[in-house]
């Protein structure tokens, strides 16, 4: 199981749903052994999306009932944000997204809203450089997703694969509206991003117990 690659979702959602008093601590930069090999693009949304998924379908009567989010103590000093290692060009990240959303249609069709694959495919065929992903879009689609999931509209590997266009732009996303804005600024963005979250939820509840034909 992708948990035993990555556990770090499902530990804390486990302390969370225990009610231990829970923290963050910043580690520092991951290292990998350049010898090493990590896990393709696929491998990699399974192994953390795919598991957060099995963890919200596994945990959903301690999430489903609470309205509100909660700031996350930060133990020891802030961590820094950095560009190091940040490609300069997206130009191959947009190409799988463009890609991804063409050849994956007919799936993404079975997973999304109307309107929202609608959304995605516009994206999509715009030119790069006016590339634009509404924190709200990119919210409501992972919900949506989420819910899919749980519903269990089409095999759940296959699902969670088709996220990796999604991801891609999620990507360039991150890239041109947090790293190229100024250091105080970057400490702002999950915080954008948990109030979407939070502020959408009735949203992820509605398809989440929505009776699928």
């Amino acid at each position: 199981m992708a948990i035993r690659a990555r556990p770090e979702a499902w530990m804390a959602i486990k302390a969370i749903g225990a009610g231990l008093k829970c923290g963050q601590y910043f580690l520092g930069p991951k290292t990998v052994s350049a010898a090493a090999s990590g896990p393709t693009i696929v491998e990699a949304i399974r192994q953390t999306v795919g598991n957060f998924f099995w963890c919200m379908e596994t945990n959903q009567s301690t999430w489903n009932g609470r309205s509100n989010s909660q700031p996350v103590v930060t133990i020891g000093p802030d961590h820094e944000l950095s560009s190091d290692g940040v490609p300069p060009s997206q130009e191959k990240t947009f190409d799988l997204f463009r890609s991804g959303v063409n050849e994956l249609e007919p799936i993404l069709a079975s997973i999304l809203s109307k309107d929202t694959h609608a959304q995605i495919k516009a994206i999509a065929l715009t030119d790069r450089a006016k590339f634009h992903l509404p924190g709200e879009l990119w919210v409501k689609t992972l919900y949506e997703f989420a819910a899919s999931y749980h519903h269990a509209v089409l095999n759940r590997d296959h699902l969670v694969q088709a996220l990796v266009p999604y991801t891609a732009a999620g990507s360039i996303r991150f890239c041109r509206n947090t790293l190229i804005l100024h250091r105080m600024r970057w400490k702002d963005s999950p915080k954008c991003c948990a109030r979407n979250s939070s502020v959408r939820k009735p949203y992820l509840l509605e398809r989440w117990t929505a009776k699928r034909e």
